[in-house]
Formats: structure tokens, C-alpha cells, sequence
């Protein structure tokens, strides 16, 4: 639970290993989440739950936020399963080789970089 705050890791050196782990983005005492922002040459390994109601699902943003979701890597990206940010704006980009995500749910979405 993104609890305000979101998530930023950002830089070629960054590293991210999250397996079978849904992110939820939501609103804490300040009724507003933060943004996510994963972004970098790093190595991004991260994969949904293979169980449960929320099955599939990587990051899960609060219905009503208007938060920007930003994944944007290089070749050692390997990032599966859903973004859902119905009214959020969500930003995809990768390198050669990179992975982000498999299906995504936004209000507006724009894809970019060399695989898309």
C-alpha cells in the first residue's frame, strides 16, 4: 500500500525486484495519492500475484486519483502485469528488450521507445 506517498526509483544504477506483488496506490490522510515513477537503465524485475482477487494485477491506482504512473526502462526491464489507473494518466517507454507490462487500464496513455 502506496499509502500518499507513491513511488519514484529512478538512475542506471537503480535497481527493483518485486515478484509476485501488486502495488496499490492510494490515498492516505491527505485524500491524494502520490505519483509512481520507476524509470532508469536499471534492472526492474518485477511480476503480478498468481493467486487471489487480484490476480494479474501489478499496480492497482485508487479509482478516483488523477496521478501520473511512469515506467520507463531499458533492456533489463521485465515488468508483467497490469497497470489499472482508470482516471490516471500512464506514460510507456522502453528500450530494446525491455518488458512493461501486459494489459493497461488509464484514462490517457502514451507508449514510446524503441519497444514498445
Amino acid at each position: 500500500y502506496l499509502k500518499d506517498g507513491g513511488l519514484v526509483m529512478s538512475g542506471g544504477s537503480s535497481s527493483f525486484t518485486a515478484n509476485g506483488v501488486m502495488f496499490y496506490n492510494g490515498p492516505g490522510s491527505s485524500g491524494t495519492p502520490g505519483s509512481i515513477t520507476l524509470s532508469g537503465g536499471g534492472r526492474v524485475v518485477q511480476s503480478p500475484m498468481t493467486s487471489g482477487t487480484y490476480y494479474g494485477m501489478s499496480i492497482f491506482q485508487s479509482r478516483t486519483a488523477l496521478q501520473r504512473i511512469t515506467l520507463s526502462g531499458g533492456s533489463g526491464w521485465n515488468f508483467t502485469g497490469t497497470i489499472y489507473a482508470p482516471k490516471g494518466e500512464l506514460l510507456v517507454s522502453g528500450g530494446s528488450g525491455a518488458t512493461v507490462g501486459s494489459q493497461f487500464i488509464a484514462d490517457l496513455m502514451t507508449l514510446s521507445g524503441s519497444n514498445r
